[in-house]
């Protein structure tokens, strides 16, 4: 008799306890599918993706129940792999190298595991020339000291699609100054080596040219809708904004310049909930880690928003679900979402 009773005490007890977890809190279902520890792919200390993705470790170990944490590479070529490979959780990357890898183009192996969390700020990239030259257009660059990065494809390519948009040929339409690093074009500027660098517009070299030499002026990367097609249809990852003067470096007033969107990757062994969760912080987090960066500081809701259909790589379907939730992810996201679908 009492070992019946015993009996019907657990099952009762068993059922009670069962359904328990459709009672908990949303977000401790899906806390539940965290990881311990997130592994965060960025360039060596020191680069900015370093700082800004320490920016959004520190704010995903204060807010969430895992440890994130910062793990340097050399570049790209280094952790792509590592991040199809599930080595690391994710990753922080431009446009043009991602574009590339995605697809397998040289230098990269193909990465078809890769998911896109977030696409934050641009990397504004140019040719830039001192304020007094005479040159005003990327067209009158003809026979003028160009720097061309023989060893950063990103670089050289960047640099090399403009001018073709232009009608300018990079071999044999400009004097050729190599380069090997992205320091080099600046100084160069500064030494009076060269008529036309190029650089972006955040970088601390380009800000002591713009000193040095009473003031920098970058060139339009395009003049018309036909040269911004022209590089965003054989450049992917690239394409061309309009920048408001006197928001950055070396633009006085509104000009069209060539842009790479940094983006927030993770693998596709993460977790749906996972995914949700790791977005939904970052989105909530801007004002704890604005401050890390230039970077850091343009990786607003707007652009977050408006770079939804500049992503190279497709969505996470736990980011999807986070877009869908705040109503931002439009017919136009689930457009782009497909068409890198089919061809991932």
């Amino acid at each position: 008799m009492r070992k019946a009773i015993l009996t019907r005490t657990i099952l009762t007890a068993m059922l009670v306890l069962l359904p328990l977890g459709s009672y908990l809190p949303t977000s401790a279902v899906a806390q539940s599918a965290l990881p311990k520890s997130l592994r965060i792919a960025t360039h060596p200390q020191g680069a900015a993706y370093y700082v800004l993705g320490s920016g959004f470790a520190k704010v995903l170990s204060d807010a969430l129940p895992l440890s994130a944490s910062v793990r340097p590479f050399s570049g790209f070529q280094a952790w792509f792999p590592e991040l199809d490979r599930n080595n690391v959780d994710m990753g922080i990357a431009t446009g043009y190298d991602l574009g590339l890898a995605v697809k397998g183009k040289d230098p990269y192996q193909k990465i078809p595991n890769v998911r896109t969390l977030s696409v934050g700020t641009d990397l504004l990239l140019g040719l830039a020339v001192k304020d007094d030259s005479p040159i005003k257009t990327l067209a009158d660059l003809k026979g003028k000291r160009v720097t061309i990065n023989k060893v950063l494809r990103g670089s050289r390519d960047g640099a090399e699609a403009q001018l073709r948009a232009a009608g300018v040929d990079p071999e044999s339409g400009i004097i050729v100054v190599p380069v090997t690093n992205v320091v080099q074009p600046p100084q160069m500027l500064m030494e009076g080596r060269v008529d036309a660098a190029w650089g972006a517009p955040a970088m601390p070299q380009i800000r002591e040219a713009d000193v040095r030499l009473g003031g920098v002026r970058f060139l339009p990367a395009a003049l018309n809708d036909e040269q911004a097609r022209h590089i965003a249809e054989n450049f992917t990852g690239y394409r061309v904004i309009n920048v408001k003067g006197g928001s950055v470096t070396g633009v006085k007033v509104d000009t069209p310049l060539m842009a790479s969107p940094i983006n927030m990757v993770a693998n596709t062994k993460m977790s749906d909930d996972a995914a949700y969760q790791i977005l939904k912080t970052v989105w909530n987090s801007y004002d704890k880690y604005k401050g890390v960066h230039p970077w850091a500081q343009q990786w607003t809701h707007a652009k977050m928003t408006e770079n939804l259909v500049n992503s190279v790589a497709p969505f996470h379907t736990g980011a999807v679900r986070f877009y869908k939730e705040i109503g931002v992810w439009n017919d136009a996201a689930e457009k782009h979402q497909q068409k890198l679908l089919a061809g991932s």
